[in-house]
């Protein structure tokens, strides 16, 4: 397929272009081949997200891969896979056109946390392979599962992506030795050896179980290998991923090892057995009761002279992954204690007559950086709000006021104490989310919190490292904040005021 003539790497897409009826908006990712744009669809009045191939970087078989993509998402409905609008080509390039997810991909999602709750990661991949073993019914493998190929929408529901690398039951390209395809640290043994029947699922079992384990353990059960490596690990099992997150019980080890097994006869045989496994372990396994606030958190909570938050403990339960040790001062113990901050006046309940006028004004003088008049607002609504949804995102922008206010200005010691508040009540907010029966709420509060709470926690400790003088450390912890957060302003004025006031470049 020859490139044009003025742009000889077919890269000549851009915001505002047009490809068929559909208006190129936004650059989403790239890859070898291709492109990902957000596009608007004038006919439906919607948003979309338009799989664009470059000229003049496709060969014949990545022109077969796309091809076989788009037929492969026609034949399937499952609101686990992502759905297909349309498919095309414009000016002699190719194109895909589906349903725009926003919520990101799973990999992101472990980026940001390190690992899940166990009983999110069995109920996430449950549907995973409902969806997987709808693909194999209508006789498709997908054969390259993996985090970066399950989006999240914004409820929190996975979508399964990036069906390029589909086969057919009865395409026979992959028999022969030595061939593969997927991605190294999901691939299972037979796979990477190329030894692999164009109609075993197995395979793809392999690879859910592995992104289940990252999904337990923050990385897949081998590290990311490369081809040669997982080829010599063939015959070795990982290790329980309960050895890696201790809140994994054994129940979850065996379907995951079972899963992960080297050889593919002893390995689950199909989606539908994984499927009823994860089911299985749901049903007989109870949400998380809810428990008392532990003293230490109390104590912190209390420590902050936030007498409006003392209800916390009316009960959340720590989060799983919690080993935080108690913090402790970074002043040497012979200096005098700061004088404990004046505790806000409680609101009389004329000031707001809801938790929901309450949470308005809070949010309000927090955008205005009113952090000492927002805090009274942000604690009556918390305390009012009965919807835990709600009091997920209150619970959020409390977070928020206590890591705003700049250590410099208040002082590093004052600084420190509410970041340690601040950390503590997040926790507890996780924890909430954990208790939360409706999975996709629990996972949508998640997902706020994630995105907004621990982001300015982590800015706050760049702060407080800039204020004691680490510069070199704020830098540093600055800019993985700023990795992690790539489309915040916030994230980006604070890395900029940190190399303004330091020099660097």
């Amino acid at each position: 397929m020859p490139s044009p003539p003025h742009d000889p790497r077919g890269a000549s897409a851009a915001p505002g272009a047009r490809v068929g009826r559909y208006t190129l908006q936004e650059l989403l990712g790239r890859g070898g081949m291709g492109q990902v744009w957000r596009a608007h669809d004038p006919q439906l009045g919607r948003e979309v997200a338009l799989k664009l191939l470059l000229a003049g970087r496709v060969g014949p078989d990545d022109a077969e891969r796309f091809r076989r993509e788009a037929e492969a998402l026609a034949k399937l409905s499952h609101p686990h896979v992502i759905r297909i609008h349309d498919a095309g080509a414009h000016e002699g390039r190719a194109f895909l056109v589906m349903e725009l997810v926003t919520g990101g991909s799973l990999q992101e999602r472990l980026d940001a946390r390190g690992r899940l709750d166990p009983r999110l990661s069995a109920e996430l991949i449950a549907k995973l392979a409902e969806a997987l073993d709808a693909a194999h019914r209508a006789g498709l493998l997908h054969r390259d599962v993996k985090p970066d190929n399950v989006l999240l929408r914004p409820d929190g529901e996975p979508v399964l992506t990036d069906f390029g690398l589909a086969l057919h039951a009865n395409d026979q390209r992959l028999t022969k030795t030595g061939m593969f395809v997927g991605t190294p640290g999901y691939l299972a043994p037979e796979q990477a050896a190329g030894a692999v029947a164009a109609d075993d699922p197995r395979p793809d079992v392999y690879a859910l179980g592995a992104v289940l384990y990252a999904c337990l353990t923050g990385a897949p059960p081998h590290g990311a290998l490369s081809v040669l490596q997982q080829l010599a690990a063939a015959e070795r099992l990982a290790d329980p991923p309960s050895r890696h997150a201790p809140e994994v019980d054994r129940a979850l080890d065996r379907i995951c090892l079972r899963a992960l097994a080297p050889r593919p006869e002893e390995r689950t045989p199909d989606m539908t057995a994984l499927a009823a496994d994860l089911r299985a372990y749901l049903a007989r396994t109870p949400r998380s009761a809810r428990r008392r606030v532990p003293s230490l958190l109390a104590g912190a909570l209390g420590a902050a002279g936030l007498a409006g938050l003392a209800y916390l403990s009316w009960g959340l339960a720590p989060h799983p992954q919690s080993t935080r040790e108690p913090r402790t001062p970074s002043a040497p113990d012979t200096l005098p204690e700061a004088p404990p901050e004046p505790t806000p006046p409680e609101p009389t309940p004329p000031s707001w007559p809801d938790a929901a006028e309450a949470a308005r004004t809070g949010r309000a003088l927090l955008d205005q950086g009113k952090y000492a008049k927002a805090l009274p607002a942000l604690e009556f609504a918390f305390q009012a709000e009965e919807d835990p949804q709600q009091r997920v995102e209150v619970g959020g922008l409390l977070v928020r006021c206590l890591t705003s206010p700049d250590p410099q200005k208040v002082g590093p010691e004052r600084a420190e104490r509410q970041l340690a508040q601040a950390e503590a009540l997040l926790e507890s907010l996780f924890a909430l989310t954990h208790a939360e029966p409706d999975p996709v709420r629990a996972t949508a509060g998640q997902l706020y919190l994630d995105s907004e709470a621990r982001k300015y926690l982590r800015l706050q400790q760049c702060r407080l490292r800039f204020a004691r003088g680490d510069v070199d450390g704020a830098l540093a912890q600055g800019r993985e904040v700023a990795h992690d957060y790539a489309a915040s302003p916030r994230v980006y004025e604070t890395l900029t005021g940190f190399l303004e006031a330091s020099g660097r470049d």
